[in-house]
């Protein structure tokens, strides 16, 4: 039933940017995310477990992508050390 619904708010959203036609709050954008929330609710679908490590993936990467967008979480680079590079010193003789 979610991909019928979301087929449908694909179709809409196509027809939507071809035209260049938006209503108020209902916009190309806003159809495809309708969209992908569908395809997520379809996929979601199955056996327990399947849905428990959907749902947690989905949601550890929604919450870094919140944390990340208030800034709160520092660039990805960040937490991976760097080696300092070697620096050799010669004494002045």
């Amino acid at each position: 039933m979610f991909a019928i619904v979301a087929a449908v708010l694909f179709g809409l959203s196509l027809i939507f940017e071809l035209t260049g036609t938006s209503l108020d709050r209902i916009n190309p954008t806003t159809l495809n995310t309708a969209g992908l929330l569908c395809v997520a609710l379809h996929l979601a679908g199955g056996p327990l477990l399947v849905q428990l490590c959907t749902g947690g993936i989905v949601f550890a990467v929604a919450y870094l992508g919140i944390l990340r967008a208030l800034g709160v979480l520092p660039p990805v680079r960040a937490w991976i050390p760097q080696k300092a590079p070697l620096v050799l010193i010669r004494e002045a003789a």
